[in-house]
């Protein structure tokens, strides 16, 4: 009994010197890290740094520069009893436990967060707090309350900040965030985390970068501008002469310079031809070579005088026919028109449209004031019309509305036109078709305009627009599948166009 007593009572010894030395080795060591946490961090005055080493405890004097040890070891009763592979550390009510994973400290943001502006994804509201990076404080009718971990934030004033009017402010809050969805309203904002960890908006002049810092926010420090300002500049890659000549020695440099002169005194011919005339030994006593005409050309370049005295014009693209002659046979069959006409109202503005059968020729002609006199013009620029293009209006099928304009007008003409006039409330299916096309291609056009109301000028073209452009199409019912109205009518990319 007495050699196991002997056993414990040694093996217990050895442990506690084991410890004790365990213990001076710990602190010169924790010793050296406080010196470099010291250099390269600052710490917040008078901070507790909480240690594994048997309840040794240390605070960090910043003010004074001086570490004080505070030894709140356990009694050598305390240690006597206590377990030779655990070591115990009493610590204050509330201070969570530690053991040997390491060393556990918590560093005072360093920078002010009032002074940085956050964009934020997951805030539906811009807050600003700093009031240097606002104008036009005011009062607001209606607060905001705002959810945060630490409570409900209420902001009672607004402001304006450049590019964004309308925001809250709050003296009280943290810090300055804009809202993604604000900023996105106004510009591009876009992130390549593979390239860097910054979102970057893009405005017209300028990218604003905002960085991710080490709490994980993205945010942008206004104070300092090189951190965050990222100009558009468009850049030209230039290979200057001193840069050239820097690649060279100086006696190719030399070499360099003869080889230029003798091509300006030989009247500035081509490199090839030059090299030739100094292959062929052309040129007496020279001593350049073809390789020191090589050095001049990678050194200086093509030379200045020889590029504006030769440069002409660059040649223009040939101009090339695509004239399609029309067949004559076509032509003189459709040589007398029938003509269907009516009248169409869009937006209150009065037209005059007409489609010619068999070749569907379209047209709308702005009525100006639906008088007599108005509509007489009208059909003397429509006979002009159908006249140079080699046809003639031998019937005009209309409603009887008409009928007192159009029958004195069709009897002064030399063959008279036969005028059809539909019954008593009756219309003419082609007409009303064709009105009716016209308003399909005048919604169109209106649907892709940027615009709720369009001024009576452009109501007027659109609908003149939209019914030539109908003209542009062979009509599937008409007399040819190949050739459109209007290449009929006007002779578009004909011979006959040309005279």
């Amino acid at each position: 009994m007495s050699s196991k007593r002997n056993k414990k009572i040694i093996i217990h010894t050895i442990k506690e010197q084991t410890l004790t030395r365990t213990k001076r080795r710990t602190k010169s060591q924790l010793r050296c890290r406080l010196r470099k946490w010291k250099e390269d961090a600052t710490v917040v005055a008078n901070q507790d740094i909480s240690l594994p080493i048997a309840g040794i405890k240390i605070k960090l004097q910043e003010m004074s520069g001086q570490y004080t040890s505070l030894n709140n070891a356990q009694s050598s009763s305390d240690a006597a009893s206590s377990s030779g592979s655990t070591v115990s550390s009493k610590s204050k009510i509330g201070e969570p436990a530690i053991g040997w994973a390491g060393l556990h400290c918590s560093f005072a943001q360093t920078v002010n967060m009032k002074e940085l502006i956050l964009l934020d994804s997951d805030s539906t509201d811009t807050v600003f707090c700093n009031p240097k990076y606002v104008s036009n404080i005011r009062d607001s009718e209606d607060p905001l309350s705002i959810s945060t971990n630490g409570g409900v934030m209420k902001s009672h004033q607004k402001c304006d900040i450049p590019h964004i009017k309308d925001v809250w402010y709050n003296e009280h809050s943290m810090t300055n965030i804009i809202s993604l969805k604000d900023m996105t309203s106004k510009f591009r904002v876009t992130m390549d985390s593979k390239e860097e960890l910054a979102l970057l908006v893009h405005t017209p002049d300028k990218i604003i970068k905002l960085k991710q810092f080490s709490n994980g926010l993205y945010a942008m420090d206004p104070s300092n501008e090189k951190t965050f300002m990222m100009t558009k500049k468009l850049y030209q890659f230039l290979n200057t002469l001193e840069e050239n000549l820097g690649f060279l020695s100086p006696r190719q440099r030399k070499r360099a310079k003869l080889a230029r002169e003798l091509y300006e005194a030989m009247g500035t011919p081509t490199v090839d031809d030059l090299k030739a005339m100094i292959r062929m030994n052309l040129i007496k006593n020279n001593v350049v070579t073809t390789d020191d005409v090589n050095l001049a050309t990678k050194a200086y370049g093509p030379d200045v005088g020889a590029i504006k005295g030769k440069t002409t014009r660059s040649k223009p693209t040939p101009v090339t026919s695509n004239i399609v002659e029309i067949p004559d046979e076509l032509l003189e069959v459709q040589q007398d028109l029938t003509l269907s006409m009516d009248g169409l109202t869009v937006n209150s503005l009065k037209f005059l449209s007409t489609i010619s059968h068999d070749l569907y020729y379209r047209t709308a002609q702005y009525v100006a004031r639906p008088v007599a006199s108005v509509y007489e013009e009208c059909m003397d620029e429509l006979l002009a019309l159908y006249k140079r293009g080699g046809f003639t209006i031998s019937e005009i099928h209309c409603d009887n509305e008409f009928r007192k304009v159009m029958d004195p007008l069709s009897a002064r003409q030399n063959p008279p036109i036969m005028m059809n006039y539909a019954a008593a409330q009756e219309h003419v299916p082609r007409a009303e078709r064709n009105n009716r096309v016209i308003q399909e291609r005048v919604r169109a056009a209106y649907h892709r305009f940027p615009f709720t109301h369009l001024p009576r000028i452009l109501v007027k073209y659109l609908v003149m627009e939209s019914t030539k452009k109908l003209n542009f199409f062979p009509n599937k019912n008409g007399v040819s599948k190949y050739f459109s109205p209007g290449m009929i009518m006007h002779c578009w990319n004909s011979p006959k166009w040309l005279c």
